[in-house]
């Protein structure tokens, strides 16, 4: 199971496929960077269960 996370909001969805949930994650990628609402700015993570697969903070630091 994956999931998305967004620092200011929680956890956005639990993903059965590696492709949804990061379609997901870089929706929300993309949200931070343009400056939408509540994601503005925020950090986003990628999670295969507990492991933590893919973040992005202003710039992407880890994954793909």
């Amino acid at each position: 199971m994956y999931k998305v996370i967004v620092s200011n909001i929680g956890t956005i969805g639990n993903y059965d496929t590696l492709e949804a949930a990061e379609s997901k994650f870089d929706l929300y990628v993309m949200l931070s960077r343009i400056g939408s609402g509540r994601k503005a700015g925020q950090s986003v993570y990628l999670f295969d269960g507990d492991q933590l697969i893919e973040e992005y903070h202003n710039k992407k630091v880890a994954g793909r």
